[in-house]
């Protein structure tokens, strides 16, 4: 097993390595989702260098971890629908009244995320007006 990516708040991703054929699948798989990192089976010891490789490349590419997103309208708008269209779609959960809290998870320097919001607004005059 092998921790990565500390950040400032003393939290981690970890990436676990299963190595040969005899170790405890389930227990590797459970342990690498609650700490928000894979579980990844090798046949062989030199594949963990390619693979821990690949994992700092990603995590020198990250701008942003952990990152939760909180959408709340002014009053008489509503807030319908949020999609994230990038880095990959996906539907986000609004809550009753209408508003949006979200895990966003990480957010990379190249691609960020955008987000599409589908809202209902009523009638309002000329004029700038705060939606959110």
């Amino acid at each position: 097993m092998r921790g990565l990516a500390f950040d400032q708040r003393g939290s981690s991703t970890w990436l676990v390595y299963g190595i040969g054929v005899s170790y405890n699948d389930a227990f590797l798989d459970t342990l690498a989702r609650a700490n928000g990192g894979q579980y990844v089976h090798l046949s062989a010891m030199r594949q963990a260098v390619d693979l821990f490789a690949g994992e700092v490349q990603v995590m020198g590419e990250i701008a942003l971890t952990q990152l939760v997103v909180t959408l709340e309208p002014m009053p008489g708008v509503e807030l319908v629908k949020v999609d994230r269209i990038v880095p990959q779609t996906a539907a986000l959960p609004v809550h009753t009244p209408g508003f949006l809290s979200a895990d966003l998870g990480d957010v990379d320097k190249a691609r960020g995320q955008k987000l599409l919001l589908q809202l209902a607004v009523p009638a309002l005059g000329v004029g700038d007006h705060a939606l959110l």
